[in-house]
């Protein structure tokens, strides 16, 4: 009976190999695929990166509660509204500025005399998402829209600049970022 039973067990085995051999082997076309790169172009990048920040970013939906629909107590008042959901996001965000070798001659007669609060403010170079939680009645499809390009500038980065200046960081940044662009030109004073 043990024999039996070892037999079965085996060409059982056998066959789902078999099988699963046969179904993999239909389902892919085999053949060889080939890739190759090419150096297209040297393109150089002109950023100066002055700072970096870490920036949360919170949204929220809002909506009137079922019981006060249903008893027609609303009667459309933006204050009855309750947080249903929220979008939380986090930013490694990296500011400087962008082509100043093409305006150097300017920035080093201002950078030379030791003014550096006339210097450009930096900008916001890069946004990197770094987490991302949606809870609630608030859609991914909307939170993930923040970092969508919308005619040439994400959303976030309209959201993540006002949220630097309301936290009192922007002044710091821009005031640090001028600074250590003055020290970086000082070096090609006369």
């Amino acid at each position: 009976m043990k024999k039996i039973l070892l037999i079965v067990l085996c060409l059982g085995i056998v066959l789902i190999f078999w099988i699963y051999h046969s179904v993999s082997k239909a389902g892919s076309k085999g053949g060889e695929t080939q890739q190759s790169v090419e150096f297209m172009e040297y393109m150089p990048i002109d950023k100066l990166f002055t700072a970096f920040a870490y920036v949360p970013i919170i949204r929220y939906e809002r909506d009137y509660l079922k019981r006060d629909i249903y008893n027609r107590f609303y009667n459309h008042d933006e204050k009855k509204k309750v947080i249903i959901g929220y979008c939380y996001r986090e930013y490694d965000v990296g500011i400087g500025y962008d082509h100043p070798t093409d305006s150097f001659d300017v920035l080093q007669k201002i950078a030379c005399q030791n003014l550096y609060k006339e210097l450009p403010e930096p900008v916001i170079l890069s946004i990197n998402p770094i987490s991302s939680e949606v809870v609630g009645k608030y859609s991914r499809t909307d939170c993930d829209n923040l970092d969508l390009d919308d005619s040439g500038t994400r959303k976030s980065q309209q959201l993540i600049l006002k949220q630097l200046k309301e936290d009192g960081q922007w002044n710091v940044i821009v005031e640090n970022s001028q600074k250590a662009l003055a020290s970086f030109i000082r070096v090609y004073c006369p």
